[in-house]
């Protein structure tokens, strides 16, 4: 009964922080930037739910990884590590989108 009820506060604070960030987007960008954050979002919505609340409290809600480790109920160092893989997640599926200018490739 517990792990239902924890589950709909997580679900619950999820959806808010979600919504506060929606209502805060400047919606006076150019159309390219439109574009990306459009590719940003669409990445980010395939993670799963984990990654995805611990990205967006991360980035979007600017906490810290000791604060999301306080919601989430997970260490530091568990939370750390799934932000650091929801990141290599994000950056793999938007590396795939974009063609490789060979820019970031380490050759010189």
């Amino acid at each position: 009964m517990n792990l239902v009820r924890e589950e709909a506060r997580r679900t619950k604070r999820r959806q808010q922080r979600e919504s506060v960030v929606a209502k805060t987007e400047n919606h006076n960008v150019s159309a390219s930037q439109s574009l990306e954050d459009a590719e940003l979002r669409n990445a980010v919505d395939t993670l799963s739910e984990e990654l995805r609340e611990i990205v967006i409290a991360r980035v979007w809600g600017e906490l810290t990884l000791a604060e999301i480790s306080n919601i989430t109920g997970h260490s530091i160092a568990t939370t750390h590590r799934r932000f650091e893989q929801a990141l290599s997640q994000l950056r793999n599926q938007l590396s795939e989108k974009r063609p490789h200018s060979g820019a970031h490739d380490g050759t010189k």
